[in-house]
């Protein structure tokens, strides 16, 4: 290898470690009060969603149980 090639490589590496060093001191910071409010109103939005589809699904469950016992008296209303 030439010496600039050489040069080049360790300053790679450094450069690398530096990044590494950076990245690990971000990974002990405290999280944003922002971020923090941003990520409770999307769990609270995602909280409302599934309660909305719960609901839902109750719903037509209830829905789904009226019709078949309907169903059933016209049947039986029809075929007696």
């Amino acid at each position: 290898m030439a010496p600039s090639e050489i040069d080049m490589a360790e300053r790679v590496v450094r450069l690398e470690t530096k990044i590494d060093f950076i990245i690990d001191r971000m990974d002990h910071l405290p999280p944003s009060p922002i971020c923090l409010s941003k990520h409770k109103e999307l769990e609270d939005r995602l909280d409302m969603m599934e309660t909305w589809r719960n609901r839902m699904i109750g719903a037509f469950l209830v829905l789904n149980i009226i019709l078949v016992a309907l169903m059933d008296k016209i049947k039986a209303a029809i075929f007696h």
